[in-house]
């Protein structure tokens, strides 16, 4: 990670400087201006963003399964957005919107409320919105999706420049300039319409720099609109350099004039006349820590959104999948080898929607974090919390000196900026009244989390008439006809299923499929206790977890976990991790003493698939010998500019190596594969992306000159 993300993370985001006028009105007091008009904000809302980018014409020539998609620079309280959410609620087309919007002082969700109260026709609408609105001081991109996924918002909280660097460098849109279009996945779909806001140039000059609408043309296309309210003359030519063709018409109210236009010609070369295009092009991904192309594969022009699509394993990997692609559209077949769902790590009664909290900056941290709020938006949106679990709340104790400092940090920073923060640090002298129980330490309160019936959970999702669902099938072989339809066999050559794509979700299992065999994961075993609740636990209306994990009794059990067994396979219940489960709840609690007879305790086992470093693997299958033979040259010199796009199956893609923490990775994961899937902008940074994706493992051991 470069320095300057780690910097952006830790520092967390800029708080805005604002005060309140006698109608509830926002106003920066940081850039002396208003957040919208102070006569009729909506009506201009509507007049210059939605009627000059035409939307209620084109939207109904969408087809099916398009995403019509809107970015927008300057969130601000949100009005724009719900403005466009209305207009496509009533125009009800048959596509999908994703509205991206980037704020550099995100307003929290209070703010917004209060913000938005002036509008009570959008009081339902800001209801849904603030209820999933994410911690303002959480930097980075946070995914939001509402209408059962018909709509789509994700919001950057930072600078706007690096959001919309984050946009084009993961999106492979850079590549334009070569005269090729790359992405990730086998489509690139790029920004429909821009709605170029914020406070005033004069006042705000950062994010009407030029820069700004150069970044703006790498995510554009030949059909793509703009507008915006300002037409200052330092704007007019940075918009009209960096390729739009624009017009200057009469602004809204006391506004003279405003600006739209469409999107004509991709500007890169004209960004320095002593470059070529190609070197342009790597010295800027090089200034932004991005120097390969091997995540990427050259777009096919020709390729169609799936119409079926073939998903295995049945587990939450494979639930998730199948329920994200239903609701897109797709009609799916999942093949599962048991006879039933779930039959795998993912059977256990309860589990915790779970993840390892820090500010420390690392990749991984950065993940978690934003896979953790992302969960838990997710299973609140679709009632899962409440059909297959419960949001009663996650205590995560400080089970060292270091940990108590990142976890109080954290819950010190989300207090003062949110006035109902989703995140408290509760000492331990006051843990008995968040979760019921005394706790030995103090820890991180997470009140919107919860547990989950990971059974349960995969017969919900997979609950749906687009999803078919085949239990004893063991896929052995894929196969990719003449006409590029993958077919799912047997080890006898049966075919079992047939589609547009494949995604695999088989766990371990994806080592037994030839195109992804070589994708290194082990099996870790690990045991779960079923205790008889007693006087004392069950006090307990919360989750704990540090040492090990115990959630609320459910019909007089707890379920509590887990050991961690490398080098165990057997099935068998064992009395050593019993006992380790015991002795793990009694350190976290003297209120979670149990003395079970060992040798008839119940409890579950299973193996969880997890990966060398920890993240999931998610994205494109890639051919391993042609990629090896193309990238060769990172053999010599890991720092070798390679500007090729790598060798990948089209239509295949996987989705494993969740370990432990499936419940709470797949939701944005999977969300993450259907924007490849799709072709859209994603909705999660490259560095996640890049650590995401299964050709990581052979770039890395390229570049070691271990393959």
């Amino acid at each position: 990670m470069t320095k300057k993300l780690e910097h952006e993370y830790i520092a967390h985001t800029q708080r805005p400087a604002l005060t309140w006028d006698e109608q509830g009105q926002p106003y920066s007091t940081e850039y002396d201006d208003v957040y919208y008009s102070t006569t009729d904000a909506l009506a201009e809302t509507r007049f210059v963003f939605l009627d000059k980018n035409n939307l209620a014409a084109r939207w109904p020539h969408l087809t099916h399964q398009q995403t019509f998609t809107v970015c927008e620079t300057g969130f601000g309280a949100g009005l724009n957005f719900l403005a466009t959410w209305q207009l496509w609620r009533s125009t009800r087309p048959s596509g999908q919107l994703h509205f991206i919007s980037l704020e550099k002082h995100p307003l929290n969700s209070a703010q917004i409320a209060k913000a938005l109260n002036r509008w009570p026709q959008f009081a339902a609408l800001s209801e849904q919105l603030c209820a999933l609105y994410p911690p303002s001081s959480v930097p980075g991109f946070h995914h939001i999706t509402l209408d059962e996924g018909q709509v789509q918002l994700t919001l950057y909280f930072g600078d706007a420049k690096t959001g919309l660097e984050q946009l084009v460098l993961a999106h492979g849109a850079i590549n334009k300039i070569e005269n090729r279009s790359s992405c990730i996945g086998d489509k690139q779909q790029l920004v429909d319409a821009w709605y170029f806001d914020g406070f005033t140039p004069a006042k705000n000059p950062s994010i009407w720099q030029p820069c700004i609408f150069t970044l703006a043309a790498e995510l554009s296309k030949s059909t793509t609109t703009f507008a915006t309210f300002t037409s200052a003359r330092s704007v007019r030519d940075a918009i009209e350099n960096a390729g739009f063709k624009w017009q200057k018409v009469p602004g809204f109210g006391l506004k003279r004039e405003m600006l739209f236009g469409t999107f004509e010609q991709h500007p890169f070369a004209q960004v320095d006349p002593n470059k070529t295009p190609t070197t342009a092009h790597r010295s800027y991904r090089k200034r932004n820590g991005v120097q390969h192309s091997w995540h990427l594969q050259t777009a096919n022009s020709e390729h169609q959104p799936p119409k079926t699509a073939i998903v295995i394993g049945g587990g939450l990997a494979g639930a998730h999948a199948a329920h994200a692609l239903a609701l897109r559209g797709v009609n799916v077949t999942l093949l599962e080898r048991a006879p039933n769902l779930a039959n795998g790590a993912s059977s256990n009664l309860q589990g915790l929607v779970y993840t390892r909290l820090s500010l420390s900056g690392n990749p991984l941290s950065r993940f978690n974090m934003a896979a953790q709020l992302y969960a838990d938006r997710f299973y609140h949106s679709h009632n899962f919390y409440t059909t297959c679990g419960e949001a009663s709340g996650v205590l995560h104790l400080a089970t060292s000196n270091a940990i108590e400092k990142q976890l109080r940090n954290i819950g010190e920073q989300h207090v003062s900026t949110d006035p109902n923060p989703i995140f408290n640090w509760v000492e331990q002298q006051d843990t008995e009244q968040a979760v019921g129980v005394s706790t030995s330490t103090g820890g991180l309160f997470i009140r919107n989390s919860g547990w989950l019936n990971p059974v349960q959970l995969c017969h919900a999702l997979t609950n749906h008439p687009r999803i078919t669902k085949l239990f004893n099938s063991d896929v052995a072989q894929l196969q990719q006809d003449a006409q590029g339809q993958w077919l799912a066999l047997t080890n006898d050559g049966h075919k079992l299923a047939s589609a547009d794509i494949t995604v695999i979700c088989a766990a371990r299992d994806a080592k037994q499929l030839a195109q992804t065999a070589y994708l290194p994961m082990r099996n870790i075993r690990g045991q779960v206790s079923h205790l008889s609740s007693h006087g004392l636990s069950q006090r307990l209306h919360a989750s704990v977890c540090g040492a090990g994990y115990i959630a609320p009794a459910q019909s007089g059990i707890h379920c509590a976990g887990a050991s961690f067994n490398l080098h165990e396979n057997t099935l068998d219940l064992r009395e050593e991790d019993h006992q380790f489960n015991i002795d793990n709840l009694a350190s976290m609690s003297k209120s979670l003493t149990f003395n079970p007879p060992l040798t008839t305790l119940d409890g579950k086992v299973g193996f969880r698939a997890t990966t060398p470093d920890y993240f999931p693997i998610v994205g494109p299958v890639p051919m391993r010998d042609e990629f090896c033979e193309r990238f060769a040259g990172y053999r010599k010199r890991a720092a070798t500019p390679i500007p090729q796009t790598g060798p990948y199956y089209r239509g295949l893609y996987v989705s494993v190596g969740y370990g432990s923490r499936g419940l709470a990775y797949t939701p944005l994961a999977t969300e993450s594969l259907c924007h490849s899937i799709f072709g859209e902008l994603q909705p999660i940074a490259t560095e996640t992306l890049l650590h995401l994706h299964p050709a990581r493992f052979l770039f890395r051991d390229l570049t070691r000159n271990r393959i």
